[in-house]
């Protein structure tokens, strides 16, 4: 969990895939548009800069992801929360 401005706060993580070279990165960033589309609330959009495509996808509660694939063929997902406030009896140090 990151400390954000004032007392809000915003989880965010990031996972990294090596592929196997079997599937073009198009094909490899569509199943992952699918696999978070196919799941109610879920909704993609490719951002395509001329050089390489990544996959926006938001969801519920303000969850947001992105997906892009390296020239090293690994797969990198990260993700985020929208900013949120802890209740009195909640800590930053404590696991949830």
């Amino acid at each position: 969990m990151r400390r954000r401005s004032g007392d809000a706060h915003q989880w965010a993580g990031s996972i990294t895939f090596q592929l196997d070279g079997s599937r073009s990165e198009h094909d490899v960033l569509d199943a992952v548009a699918t696999g978070f589309t196919s799941q109610e609330g879920f909704r993609s959009t490719v951002d395509d800069d001329g050089e390489r495509e990544r996959i926006l996808v938001s969801g519920p509660e303000g969850l947001a992801f992105v997906a892009r694939v390296s020239d090293a063929d690994e797969l990198y997902v990260a993700s985020a929360s929208r900013c949120f406030l802890l209740r009195d009896d909640e800590s930053v140090h404590d696991t949830y």
